[in-house]
Formats: C-alpha cells, sequence, structure tokens
C-alpha cells in the first residue's frame, strides 16, 4: 500500500526562498512507495509569490488567506490536508526559509523506525557558521522553562521542544495530539506541541544528522532603550514580538513554578531593556 505525506508551509513575501524550498522538497530521496502532497498557504504577499509557485509547481496546492501569520498559516494549511480526503501516513512541516536536504527524509525515517508513532525532527545548520540553529531542545531541570539546543551527533537523541523548520509527525501522533494549537498566532506553537507530545507519551526524537540549512534570524528579543515606550509595549504584545499573552499561557501551562519569574522578565526587558543590552555584549541573554 503506498504511503503519502503532506507537506505543510506557510509563506509571506520571500518568493524566491519559498521557490528554493519547494525545489529541495521534490529533490529529497523518497522511496518509490512513497507520495507527497504540498500545501502551502500565503498570508497575501505582494512580490508575486503564489503566482510564482502556481506557475512553477502546479500540482503544490497552495491558498491566499490574507493576515494569517505562521502558527494560524500552518494550521489553515494542516487543515487542508485533512479536508483533502486523502489519509496521509505523515504530516511534514517546513519552514519556507530552510534549505532541505536530500536525505532529510531518509534521515527521519531512521528515527521513527526506532521509535515509531512519534515526531521526527530535523536539525538545521546556518549557512553562515555551520552551527545548529534549528532543531530539538531539552529542558535543564523538569518542570522548568529554561533548555539546550541538541547538536546531531549521530545518534537519535530524545527532546522536550521542537521547531517546525523541519518537523515530521506521524499519523499516530497527529491521532494523539491533532493540530497546532489555536491559543498561538505565530511563534510557540512548535514548542507547544512538542512539549505536549511529550507530556502525553510520544516519543519526539532529533535524526542523526542535518535535514538543512536555515539562518538562526532570532536577533534580539526586545526593543532597544532608544525605542519609545509604546513601541516598546506594543513590542510586547505583538504576535511577531514578545507575545506576552501567548507565551505566558505557554508558560502556565508547562512551567507553573516559573511563571511569576518569566512576567517579571517580559516587563523588565520592555521598561528597561538596557540590562539586556549590556547583558548580550558578555554574550549572555
Amino acid at each position: 500500500m503506498k504511503r503519502r505525506i503532506a507537506v505543510l508551509m506557510t509563506v509571506f513575501n520571500r518568493k524566491v526562498k519559498t521557490l528554493a524550498c519547494l525545489r529541495d522538497l521534490y529533490a529529497m530521496i523518497r522511496p518509490e512507495d512513497v507520495g507527497m502532497d504540498i500545501y502551502l498557504v500565503d498570508g497575501g504577499s505582494s512580490d508575486g509569490t503564489v503566482d510564482a509557485v502556481r506557475e512553477a509547481f502546479p500540482e503544490v496546492k497552495a491558498e491566499v488567506r490574507e493576515g494569517l501569520f505562521w502558527a494560524g498559516g500552518m494550521r489553515r494549511a494542516w487543515n487542508m490536508a485533512l479536508e483533502s480526503g486523502s489519509e496521509y501516513s505523515h504530516f511534514l512541516l517546513v519552514n519556507d526559509d530552510t534549505g532541505i536536504f536530500p536525505q532529510a527524509l531518509s534521515l527521519l525515517a531512521e528515527a521513527e523506525e526506532a521509535f515509531p508513532g512519534g515526531i521526527y525532527l530535523g536539525a538545521t545548520a546556518d549557512p553562515r557558521t555551520g552551527k545548529c540553529s534549528y532543531g530539538g531542545r531539552v529542558l535543564l531541570s523538569p518542570g522548568h522553562e529554561k533548555s539546550r539546543l541538541l547538536i546531531p551527533d549521530g545518534t537519535l537523541q530524545k527532546a522536550d521542544l521542537g521547531n517546525a523548520n523541519i518537523m515530521m509527525v506521524s499519523r499516530e501522533a497527529f491521532g494523539r495530539l491533532g493540530i497546532l494549537s489555536v491559543s498561538y498566532t505565530h511563534g510557540i506553537a512548535d514548542y507547544d506541541y512538542t512539549m505536549s507530545a511529550v507530556r502525553a507519551g510520544v516519543p519526539v526524537i532529533l535524526a542523526t544528522g542535518y535535514c538543512g540549512l536555515c539562518q538562526d534570524d532570532h536577533g534580539n528579543p526586545w526593543k532597544p532603550q532608544n525605542a519609545s515606550l509604546k513601541s516598546r509595549i506594543d513590542y510586547l504584545y505583538s504576535p511577531k514580538g514578545l507575545a506576552c499573552r501567548e507565551y505566558m499561557h505557554y508558560v502556565r501551562k508547562f512551567f507553573p513554578k516559573d511563571a511569576a519569574g518569566l512576567s517579571v522578565r517580559l516587563w523588565m526587558k520592555t521598561l528597561f531593556p538596557f540590562l539586556w543590552e549590556i547583558k548580550s555584549k558578555f554574550g549572555k541573554e
């Protein structure tokens, strides 16, 4: 019986990167019995992304939904796959700014063979530095929010948190978890999903080697001191900023012991960002 993978993407004004990512996805090494459908949601790009995708890859199922951020767009892509009526064996979440290696699917399948019914993470390297940029993380202490990045080392590693730059969800894991939580507009949704998986006993596994390239573009998570107080407070609540309400929902859900301290930290970053500017100069955030 032929298996099918639903690839889920949401894009916005990154036409060149989107097209490159799609080329990489079609170039992945796949067994003959594995089919693939790509579902792409565009948030209302002004650079002609959707037209370019439809011209170059007419088989991609593309839809425009203006105003959706990352989490909302990924939920819509996931629902498109479910509404198609196809019975997918896996859902592969991909960021369009990620270069996918040909062996990515093979590495994820290797992880599944050892840990069936789980979620499988593909780490990415930053093309500028060669260092790991996204993938899986483990908590430093159970019940507390701080974590460290896992580096691919040739072994399969269990993770507590995962980035959805390259993340494959098995049908079994989907059956237990559903799709990304509606509690998140942009970020955090992938962390919530993988933490929920671990809580439910679903394995979250980092593949043995790198599955792609992606630049670490997080930057400093605060507005500088010379920005107006209003703009700093706006950034505190913005889905693409500190997303205070959604982040604190996540913290209270998984790390209630840290909630008070992390709430104070968010406000300190907003009111006194110069303190973090000083700390960053010494390599600490």
